[in-house]
């Protein structure tokens, strides 16, 4: 599980933190308020006040607001 995983590094951290979630052989539970992030994923899970409002498969990234 990773949550906010890149939220304090710089660019080169992060794109080694995105290289190894790539690369990672098995599911990755990944909290995130970047929807950037959210491109490489196949699921979204939506958490509305403390409740799962929402899965989705991931089609587009347009699918995915704050």
């Amino acid at each position: 599980m990773l949550d906010e995983a890149d939220s304090n590094l710089d660019p080169k951290a992060s794109a080694i933190v995105d290289r190894i979630i790539a690369e990672h052989d098995g599911t990755v539970l990944l909290v995130t308020h970047n929807p950037e992030r959210l491109k490489a994923v196949d699921v979204v899970w939506r958490i509305d006040e403390g409740r799962l409002a929402t899965v989705e498969a991931n089609e587009s990234e347009s699918q995915v607001d704050n």
